[in-house]
């Protein structure tokens, strides 16, 4: 007897129809999505479940605490925790934004649902429908 564990990837987006459109494409795809619209909320939110999180996608443009710092609270956190950077800037970011975000996945908006799911799998390596069953106790 074994047990799935659902990914979950933290949403944290300050646009409500996109911070919506990508829950419902990461929840269509299985994953388990939390959801915060600032970056002092998202930090919270990673605080709080950063045992349980996957990935991050982070919008680098918010208010309250945009996505640069947020990051950096973040890494503070989980040096290792793997961020997909969303912005509407695309690929070509403000050079001064090039150090913080050199082992950060780019997210180019607006994005399509396939191009999400893409970057998401890429970066997480796994879908969630294809998650082995992980026994209970190991022996």
């Amino acid at each position: 007897m074994g047990i799935r564990r659902q990914p979950h990837i933290l949403i944290i987006e300050d646009d409500p129809v996109l911070r919506y459109f990508a829950q419902r494409t990461i929840e269509r795809a299985g994953f388990i999505a939390l959801t915060a619209e600032n970056g002092k909320q998202g930090v919270r939110q990673f605080y709080e479940f950063r045992y349980k999180i996957e990935a991050v996608l982070l919008d680098i443009d918010m208010p309250v605490m945009n996505g640069i710092e947020a990051l950096r609270r973040i890494r503070t956190i989980d040096p290792a925790a793997l961020v997909i950077m969303t912005s509407s800037y695309g690929q070509f970011l403000p050079a001064h934004f090039h150090d913080e975000l050199l082992d950060v996945a780019i997210l180019p908006k607006p994005y399509r649902r396939d191009e999400l799911l893409a970057k998401l799998t890429s970066t997480t390596l796994v879908l969630p429908q294809d998650l082995q069953r992980v026994p209970i106790f190991a022996h």
